[in-house]
């Protein structure tokens, strides 16, 4: 689309030229600035419908899909689209996978939302994959980003920061911590996706600390209501653990 604007902004320029004043000269080329504006406005919006298959119907298997398919054709954006790839993997339970596409992803700290994507892809994987500390890096460097960003940018900073520690203290068994944080990161809950991962650590939490009444309605919130993440499997798993034990029938 922008190199067809460029063809019908350079072919009015020449069927134009010999009557071309100052005043023409403005108009064309605000034109064309106008026109590139609104196609990349459409391509942002294209995506932030795209994300709605994952963080709204938390569809993982399709969402990944999607971005796979866009990728082998696309020749630009390569690193959002990795990035938006390997976030579906992580939502899909393919961590290795996800992790592996990671080391070849080049991220500019300038772009905030690009390196914060990153850092969190980042601390998921590690914290699956069984490598507490390379996920306690991850939620340091997120840290260290509160002091470049700009104040609009620094509540979406705080969120995955708020993500991550509820994520470390379920790790490392710290109750009383984790409630707490977790209890934050629900209240900034802006997505389903969001709703679903925290009800499901907290499941976990009350599986651990031995409420079993709260663990099964918060798995059971998961399973009904996570799609295809992999989270849906693993809840499933641990309500069958849940469930009571049948004597033989005589």
């Amino acid at each position: 689309m922008r190199y067809g604007t460029l063809v019908v902004f350079l072919f009015l320029l020449l069927r134009l030229w010999s009557k071309l004043n100052l005043f023409l000269c403005i108009a064309l080329v605000a034109a064309f600035y106008l026109a590139l504006r609104f196609l990349r406005a459409m391509k942002v919006q294209q995506f932030s419908l795209l994300q709605t298959v994952l963080r709204e119907d938390c569809d993982a298997v399709k969402y990944t899909e999607i971005m796979e398919r866009i990728l082998s054709r696309s020749k630009q954006d390569t690193n959002f689209l990795n990035l938006c790839r390997i976030q579906g993997l992580c939502a899909s339970g393919r961590f290795q996978e996800a992790s592996d596409a990671l080391a070849n992803v080049y991220i500019q700290r300038v772009d905030l939302s690009l390196h914060l994507l990153y850092l969190q892809s980042s601390f998921d994987c590690c914290l699956a994959l069984g490598d507490p500390e390379a996920a306690r890096q991850s939620r340091q460097e997120t840290a260290q980003l509160m002091e470049t960003s700009k104040p609009a940018q620094r509540p979406s900073v705080e969120k995955v920061l708020h993500a991550m520690d509820a994520g470390l203290a379920l790790a490392e068994r710290r109750w009383e911590d984790f409630y707490a944080q977790e209890e934050q990161v629900q209240s900034e809950a802006a997505n389903q996706l969001q709703l679903v991962t925290s009800a499901f650590r907290m499941g976990k939490a009350d599986l651990a600390t031995g409420n079993h009444d709260g663990a099964r309605e918060h798995l059971e919130d998961v399973a009904a209501e996570g799609g295809t993440l992999w989270l849906v499997s693993e809840a499933r798993r641990l309500l069958e653990e849940l469930a009571p034990t049948r004597l033989p029938e005589a």
